[in-house]
């Protein structure tokens, strides 16, 4: 919880100006000036790792704690944080990295719970999670440490570790959907540093299996593979968002963008909910049709991890190139798009200049798309407006309109769509309801 907090805040300062980033910074330097009373002697969360009994649960709750961390130093630069590192490292990432290759890979018989728990049994010894591999989401702090440590015994733990996981069949063990994103999103962070090409090449077919097998027709997520009578996780759908982000920027492959905007427009936007937290839903893939709200809000992770997703998407301005069709302003150009309810595409060049903007399919105006990009161009300060249509397509077992997927519902808000005799209308904003209407709502897809 504490390790999440951290990260969270820390990806807000990102986002927020003036005096919100002031009042953030102070959440920020609450949680730093009391942390002392809650680690251990080496400086992280529970008991001292015992090589006789590792925690999974203990190891993926501190990789958030060392993420945040790291974040904070990126941001003050405080010798403390960067004291702490230098402990964590020396005291449980280098130690333990040799254990990962005795980690049990049989399935796993259990009831896991939104929350993971501790299975109490002991295999190779490691005490075991329901939410099964969550022991390689603390790839992810021992990434976060390299790249501000640069120290050389890191990175080869790193590279033991990724290779003991390229032994996990993720798949077939059933293994937890965001253990997996979050160790790709590691690996994929590990190639920007290292550049081998193994690295990206093993993050993509990881993303693939995981469309494939792991992600809803509603681009959200099952929580475990192949457990599709489980429930949808924001924790994981933030780790695919991100992960499509950089697998995009990486590698130009208009797949990643396309997945980066729906992922945002069906997942991002139906599990927030109106206090700003997440929650999950139903599962819809294959033969089951319906969404409806399953946890209200998980305030004690998802609402978290939101935190770094909006930082991310705050970030999608990126080389002159907007990757979502959303509204954007800086010091240059004032973009505001609303191409589902207000139908308004406008860009305000501050000076002259250049911008390529992301559209989905099925949009069309008078500005040529490329690789689901248009560019505006103006040689003066000016207003440009952009004339679209946004038609109807079916994908994947789905109607959407742009990105947006449609439902059938018994009372449709805004623009109603007749396909083939039956009504149509956008999935729902959940953001936009209270608790109990919420609970109460069930959309077909």
């Amino acid at each position: 919880f504490p390790g999440r907090a951290l990260l969270s805040l820390t990806s807000l300062y990102g986002v927020f100006e003036g005096n919100e980033q002031e009042e953030i910074k102070e959440h920020i330097l609450s949680i730093i000036s009391h942390l002392d009373e809650y680690l251990n002697e080496d400086r992280y969360f529970g008991q001292i790792i015992n090589d006789k009994e590792i925690s999974e649960q203990q190891l993926s709750g501190n990789s958030w704690y060392i993420r945040g961390l790291c974040r904070y130093y990126e941001i003050s630069k405080d010798e403390k944080a960067i004291n702490y590192l230098k402990t964590i490292n020396e005291k449980l990432l280098l130690p333990l990295a040799s254990h990962y290759k005795d980690y049990p890979l049989q399935e796993r018989i259990f009831v896991g719970g939104v929350s993971g728990h501790i299975l109490n049994k002991i295999e190779n010894n490691w005490l075991l999670s329901s939410d099964v591999s969550c022991a390689f989401i603390l790839l992810d702090g021992y990434v976060s440490c390299y790249e501000i440590l640069k120290d050389e015994r890191l990175k080869h733990s790193i590279e033991f570790i990724i290779e003991q996981y390229q032994r996990v069949d993720f798949v077939s063990l059933k293994c937890q959907t965001h253990a997996t994103m979050t160790c790709a999103r590691a690996i994929l962070r590990f190639y920007q540093l290292t550049k081998e090409e193994k690295y990206l090449d093993l993050v993509k077919k990881m993303f693939a299996l995981y469309v494939e097998y792991g992600m809803t027709d509603d681009y959200q997520n099952i929580n475990w593979f192949q457990k599709e009578d489980s429930w949808t996780e924001p924790c994981c759908i933030v780790d695919s968002f991100i992960l499509c982000k950089y697998l995009y920027l990486i590698t130009k492959e208009v797949q990643y963008l396309k997945l980066y905007n729906r992922i945002y427009l069906n997942g991002l936007r139906t599990f927030q909910r109106i206090n700003g937290g997440a929650g999950c839903s139903s599962i819809v893939k294959g033969e089951q049709r319906i969404l409806k709200a399953s946890l209200y809000e998980a305030y004690f992770c998802c609402s978290m991890r939101m935190g770094e997703g909006l930082f991310e998407l705050s970030k999608s301005f990126i080389d002159n190139q907007l990757l979502v069709a959303d509204s954007y302003r800086n010091e240059d150009i004032d973009i505001e798009i609303d191409l589902y309810d207000k139908k308004v595409f406008k860009v305000h060049f501050l000076k002259p200049g250049s911008v390529s903007i992301y559209v989905p399919d099925g949009f069309t105006s008078n500005y040529l798309v490329k690789n689901n990009m248009i560019t505006i161009s103006s040689n003066e300060e000016k207003t440009i407006n952009i004339d679209f249509e946004l038609n109807v397509n079916e994908d994947h077992h789905l109607y959407l309109c742009g990105d947006l997927i449609l439902s059938q519902k018994d009372k449709h808000v805004g623009h109603i769509f007749d396909i083939k005799g039956q009504h149509y209308s956008y999935i729902n904003d959940s953001s936009l309801y209270e608790e109990d209407t919420l609970k109460d709502i069930k959309q077909v897809l």
